[in-house]
């Protein structure tokens, strides 16, 4: 079919109703409609667009648009079977009669020289627009009219029923190409004429600039006005040609890997990473080395790469572990926790690589690892040997100052002998030459980064002389409180700049939490000036008084809660809408729907990432309803806003697959009938882990009996029997006597479950499963599980549903001094023992529990239980009287506690003792995990908290070591306060609610 699809095609409908609209076309309108084939002229090119058109004048239009030519059409010479046409439109009337684009009127008869209205033209046009069925029971031509005109295509110029020209026409079909079908697409486009205009690309440049590239090769750059998140689909609006188009885009960032970790001298690790990093996060901090090795992180200048300096040094050809947490890529995305194993080895002897002048009498000899051990240094200039004094601080630069200035212009020598480095290797002995010209230019000072709290200052050269009055703000008396070599401004790591040093970057610090002369920069655009005069460089050329504009911008957005994602059954999201400052275990609460609290739920915090942290509860809860409370989380502002309490309720969705956990079987044979064998009792039961949905689990072909290769559909309909954990499967005589004439049944009898869901629609995995019990005879009940949940409390979990449970029927500790609670919990029996004191151990291990015979205790067939079918491993004893169960198997879930004074002065007070002038031992109740601990387990009262392990020679106490903070006293008996959980050696934690005062007993 030709390109022009024909607007015919729909005048077939209505024939003598062909006309078009509005204000007469321009010649490029007019050049379009003949591009497209629709009009075309006499045979001198005169396109008569001021003549009405007529009826027979519109079939050799209509032949036209199907893509015939005049020619074609006469020489088909095709019969029109109307009384009143003959002549020159005979054959265009017959061709298009035929094709089905016109019609007569009737009595034989076409009526060629009949002229086509405006309103008729219309309609045909709305029929092409895909309203036909919305003109149906409308008046005739008044309630079409309007129906045109509501869609826009009326010339209110022209009359409704007004005999069309050809002009008017064209007109009319220009402006019905441009309206949108009923199906939303712009009629030119959906008849091929041209393409709409649609987004073909779209590339995210970076976070803030987007190009955009339509279906006319034209692209387009847009500046966002919002930064996108790195990672996340953002709906954006973008403006072409007066249209507006929603995307959709990504700024695809990669995630921040790791790519290697390798030392090659035994004094530096190096860290290659995938892409470009933050590097304010570059911090010590981030980067931790086992085997108590401390280290100094530096990004270099490609931006990938961090060199970690080690405090001490690497044993060679040893391995060591690298964890690398809270770098961020430039996106701001943190790296995921990472660990790395490498291997130190250097092989490889130091090399001299350039020598550097820094001064009139000072050098950087920079060589290829870091040095240990100075060797010797010959300066020489022509025969004349230069006295010099080597200093070697551990890295790879070592400066000597000699004690003869060099002179302008000339030519000196230097030769450099007998350096060590690390692994004891001795430099390769090498002579570098260097002329001397004085530098007198003054250096140059730059403000890189500038927050409310303090700025960063960087110079080209070395330089010295700074202090901390030396800089302001705003005004000259708003001086600076210290200044930095590095980014950490308190604790072991932080590191001023004495007068003397020569720097070359400084951190200068206007605000510390609790000091009264802090002086935090305001926002806006802010004067920082620097008193310069006696700041020089080593040729003694001075900064001189610089002052220099940054801007400031305040953070007064709150901080608040933005989301709580279930990731798992076990696993909640906290998102947040900016940083946050702390999360610790004080800030989040989670209790059930009621805000009561889940026995036994404990929550850890994993994961903390800048604007969310991770929530891992002790016990999975699909299905559940959780309260979840957030609350004294501040963010990271100066003037910092604080979420006070956000509570949520959030229903953990299950996403845990159930499980045909047992197959129990009754049969009974009744008798033999026509020679088959007829039953009494004749069914299969299946306990799943979790209720089940009706429509799978009552579904009888998805159960199937299977011996060896033969496989039998079961074809009874199931039914729920008693809870919808357990189906009851009916069995024909047939596939019962499956069972029933088989030698071994629970050892060649089993039964296949497919396409079953739980509630949540998580589908079953297909399962073969044994035939475990025969309930005619069988002792099939068991206890799965004895947990010691607290100091009193004991919970124990049944495989059925039991009925006649009485407190008499069990012992706890000896006796039953307890209160007795039975639920049901996914089918099977659950019972809690309250016992009547505190007095099970933290570690359980006083705790015994036995079940009594012979007091009515029924499964759930209604037989009475006489015995477990628990392995011996469980209990200690089993009688026909009683079951006495192990220690072993009860789990221990109470958390451990500090021990406290029995007696004295300090009766019923934690034991928490300052044993000497560095260690306080705080006393547990059970074994603690060692491997749990770490220096940021606990804080001391004005000290640096170095270690904190177990006591060498017991499992539950535990020591900390520290030292006193610079400039600042250790009371006697300092108070301790707990910022990490403490873990027993069966993972349950302890987090003390209070500071904890410590008792001195040195």
């Amino acid at each position: 079919m030709k390109k022009v699809l024909s607007l015919v095609l729909v005048l077939a409908m209505v024939l003598g109703t062909f006309g078009f609209a509005f204000a007469a076309p321009t010649a490029t309108d007019i050049q379009k409609l003949q591009d497209y084939g629709v009009l075309i002229g006499d045979g001198s090119g005169n396109l008569m667009l001021d003549q009405t058109l007529t009826r027979a004048q519109f079939a050799v239009f209509s032949t036209r648009l199907t893509g015939n030519t005049d020619a074609e059409v006469q020489a088909l010479n095709e019969a029109a079977p109307f009384d009143d046409v003959s002549g020159y439109y005979a054959p265009f009337i017959g061709k298009a009669y035929k094709d089905g684009l016109v019609n007569g009127v009737g009595n034989n008869k076409y009526m060629p020289e009949a002229e086509v209205t405006y309103v008729q033209a219309l309609t045909v046009l709305m029929r092409a627009l895909g309203y036909g069925a919305d003109l149906e029971g409308l008046a005739w031509p008044s309630g079409y009219y309007a129906k045109a005109a509501a869609l826009g295509l009326v010339d209110g110029s022209i009359e409704m029923n007004a005999n069309i020209t050809r002009g008017q026409m064209a007109d009319t079909i220009l402006t019905a190409l441009a309206t949108e079908t009923k199906d939303g697409v712009v009629l030119e486009a959906a008849l091929g004429y041209v393409e709409e205009l649609t987004v073909v690309e779209v590339v995210v440049v970076d976070s803030t600039n987007i190009e955009v590239t339509f279906n006319d090769d034209v692209t387009v750059a847009y500046e966002l006005t919002e930064a996108l998140e790195a990672n996340v689909e953002t709906a954006v609006l973008v403006e072409y040609l007066e249209e507006v188009f929603e995307i959709t885009v990504v700024w695809e960032v990669d995630f921040l890997e790791v790519v290697s970790v390798s030392a090659d001298n035994l004094k530096e690790v190096v860290v290659e990473f995938n892409q470009e990093v933050d590097v304010e996060t570059v911090v010590d901090a981030n980067f931790s080395l086992n085997k108590e090795k401390e280290a100094i992180a530096t990004l270099q200048a490609d931006g990938k790469t961090v060199v970690l300096t080690i405090k001490t040094e690497l044993a060679n050809q040893v391995e060591y572990t690298l964890t690398v947490d809270k770098v961020k890529n430039l996106a701001g995305e943190a790296i995921e926790k990472t660990e790395t194993k490498f291997t130190a080895f250097d092989a490889t002897l130091p090399e001299i690589q350039e020598v550097v002048v820094t001064g009139p009498r000072n050098l950087e000899l920079r060589f290829s690892e870091p040095i240990k051990t100075a060797g010797t240094v010959e300066v020489k200039q022509d025969k004349t040997t230069l006295g010099n004094k080597v200093t070697v601080d551990g890295t790879n630069v070592v400066v000597v100052e000699t004690f003869t200035n060099f002179v302008d212009g000339k030519d000196y020598t230097v030769k450099v002998t007998g350096f060590v480095d690390y692994a004891t290797y001795k430099n390769i002995n090498k002579t570098l030459e260097f002329n001397y010209v004085k530098d007198v230019t003054p250096p140059v000072a730059t403000i890189t980064k500038a927050e409310q709290t303090y700025v960063v200052v960087e110079f080209n050269k070395p330089v010295k002389g700074i202090e901390a009055d030396m800089f302001y703000h705003t005004f000259t008396a708003w001086e600076a409180l210290e200044v930095f070599k590095t980014a950490e401004f308190s604790g072991a790591d932080a590191v001023t700049v004495k007068a003397t040093d020569y720097v070359t970057k400084v951190y200068v610090q206007f605000w510390e939490s609790g000091n009264t002369n802090s002086k935090p920069l305001p926002e806006g655009n802010i004067t920082v000036g620097i008193k310069g005069s006696d700041i020089k460089d080593h040729w003694g050329n001075k900064l001189g008084d610089q002052t220099m504009t940054v801007g400031i911008s305040v953070d007064k957005t709150p901080i608040e809660v933005t989301e709580i994602e279930v990731k798992a059954e076990d696993v909640l999201v906290v998102k947040f809408n900016k940083a946050y400052d702390k999360f610790e275990g004080k800030n989040v609460e989670v209790l059930d729907e009621d805000g009561k609290k889940i026995d036994g739920l404990t929550v850890t915090i994993q994961n903390k990432k800048e604007k969310s942290v991770e929530l891992k509860l002790s016990k999975k809860q699909p299905g559940e309803v959780l309260t979840v409370n957030i609350k004294d989380v501040q963010d990271t502002a100066l003037v910092a806003s604080k979420i006070t309490l956000y509570t949520q309720l959030v229903e953990v969705t299950d996403k845990t697959k159930p499980v045909a956990e047992e197959v129990y079987y009754d049969i009974k044979f009744k008798e033999v009938k026509s020679g088959d064998n007829v039953f009494s009792n004749k069914a299969l039961f299946v306990r799943f882990s979790e209720a089940v949905d009706a429509d799978t689990a009552l579904e009888a072909s998805n159960y199937a009996i299977v011996v060896g290769n033969a496989v039998t559909i079961l074809t009874e309909d199931p039914s729920f029997d008693g809870a919808n954990t357990r189906v009851k499967l009916p069995l024909t005589d047939a596939q019962a006597d499956i069972l029933y004439t088989n030698a071994d049944v629970e050892a060649n009898v089993k039964l296949q479950v497919i396409n079953v869901k739980d509630l949540a629609g998580n589908k079953i995995v297909p399962k073969i499963v044994d035939l475990q019990t025969n309930i005619q005879s069988s002792q099939f009940v068991k206890v799965t599980s004895i947990e010691a949940t607290s100091k009193d409390t004991l919970v124990v979990k049944f495989n059925d549903l039991l009925t006649g449970v009485t407190s008499d029927a069990f012992e706890v500790n000896g006796g039953n001094n307890f209160t007795l609670t039975q639920t049901e919990d996914k089918g099977v029996t659950v019972l809690e023992f309250v016992y009547g004191s505190k007095a099970f151990e933290t570690d359980k291990s006083n705790v015994t529990f036995e079940i009594l015979f012979g007091e009515g205790i029924k499964n759930s067939f209604g037989t009475e239980i006489t015995s477990f079918a628990n392995d011996s491993a469980d209990y200690d004893s089993q009688t026909g009287t009683e079951i006495v169960f192990a220690n072993s198997f009860i789990a221990d879930s109470i958390a451990p506690e500090i021990m406290v004074y029995t007696s004295g002065a300090n009766e019923d007070e934690y034991i928490v003792e300052r044993v000497s002038n560095t260690e306080i031992e705080i006393t547990f109740s059970e074994a603690i995990d060692a491997a749990a601990l770490s220096s940021l387990t606990f804080t001391v009262e004005n000290a640096n908290v170095s270690d904190v392990d177990v006591k060498i020679g017991t499992d539950n106490v535990v020591v900390i070591t520290f030292t006193a903070k610079s400039g600042k006293t250790v009371p006697d008996a300092p108070k301790v306060t707990q910022k990490v959980n403490v873990v027993d050696s069966d993972g349950n934690t302890f987090m003390a609610d209070e500071e904890l005062p410590s008792f001195d007993v040195r």
